[in-house]
């Protein structure tokens, strides 16, 4: 995206808009995943074990150049989820969102059978 001089980026509006487009997807995919289906393990880059000032996160980066999208799972010692935040980053600017309802959940339950219970996260922890 390019800006003119004096224009200024509504970053949350463009978090909002990847947000809603990724997370329609995923739960598109998941229901797909939960029916038998496996084109979810197509969806995404890269799953890794991530420390960003001291704090250490699961990420589930979705997309990479500009812009770049990713989940954090931020876990408790026993690897359940405590907080999850969708990030949307793009020449040199970030912005990001915590889920809370619906979207934690729907992200939790992917968490959990896609990475935590299937044995995926072992060993990507620090």
């Amino acid at each position: 995206m390019s800006l003119k001089k004096d224009e200024k980026r509504d970053l949350n509006k463009e978090l909002k808009e990847h947000f809603k487009i990724d997370f329609k997807e995923l739960k598109r995919l998941f229901k797909d995943y939960r029916d038998g289906g496996d084109e979810i393990y197509d969806y995404g880059l890269w799953f890794s074990y991530e420390v960003e000032d001291k704090e250490g996160f699961f990420r589930w980066l979705l997309s990479w150049g500009g812009p770049s999208t990713e989940f954090r799972f931020f876990t408790n010692p026993d690897l359940t989820i405590r907080r999850i935040e969708y990030v949307f980053m793009d020449w040199y600017v970030r912005t990001d969102y915590e889920l809370t309802g619906e979207e934690f959940k729907v992200l939790e339950e992917i968490y959990n059978e896609l990475f935590k219970d299937s044995g995926e996260i072992k060993g990507l922890r620090l």
